[in-house]
């Protein structure tokens, strides 16, 4: 949806297409932030989501009349279905790269764990925190970009670059 928008807005010269990248990119990193804050608190809800204490759990329910419900089962196949998919998505925010090689989903998987017997609820909230505070602070940096309130520093002399931070050339 936001994609076709964009798209619009850019046919119609309403933005450019650096633009129209850089406004889907944000939006993209946004919308993975919230992900990871979702499954962040699907972890925090039921830490047995993740790790070996949970698969021990789910063996055992899976043994007694709780799994005939069906409801536990399902909670941990969506959960594993959604980390997959987020870290799918994650790749190329956090990797630079939107190509999956056998590599890149290493990086990922020790980036964004939780499908592995070993991983601990604490390292996959810590993990899922971390992400949705890079991409929400990574979006809002872009966000600053394209509006102009960050400055080219590089290309500033000193003395310019002293009167940016308010401070007068030549006092000390």
């Amino acid at each position: 949806k936001e994609r076709v928008k964009i798209a619009r807005d850019v046919a119609e010269g309403r933005i450019t297409k650096v633009q129209g990248e850089q406004t889907l990119a944000v939006t993209q990193m946004r919308s993975i932030a919230d992900r990871a804050r979702d499954l962040l608190g699907a972890v925090e809800q039921n830490p047995d989501l993740v790790g070996v204490l949970g698969r021990a759990q789910r063996a055992y329910m899976s043994a007694t009349e709780q799994a005939k419900l069906g409801k536990y089962d399902k909670q941990q196949a969506e959960f594993k279905s959604a980390l997959k998919l987020l870290q799918a998505e994650a790749q190329k925010p956090l990797l630079g790269s939107r190509y999956f090689t056998k590599t890149g989903l290493e990086e990922i998987q020790k980036l964004l764990p939780g499908l592995g017997n070993w991983d601990s609820p604490t390292e996959v909230t810590t993990a899922l925190r971390g992400l949705a505070t890079s991409l929400e602070r990574k979006a809002t940096e872009t966000e600053a970009v394209m509006s102009g309130v960050k400055k080219d520093y590089q290309g500033m002399s000193n003395e310019d670059l002293l009167r940016q931070l308010g401070v007068q050339p030549g006092a000390q």
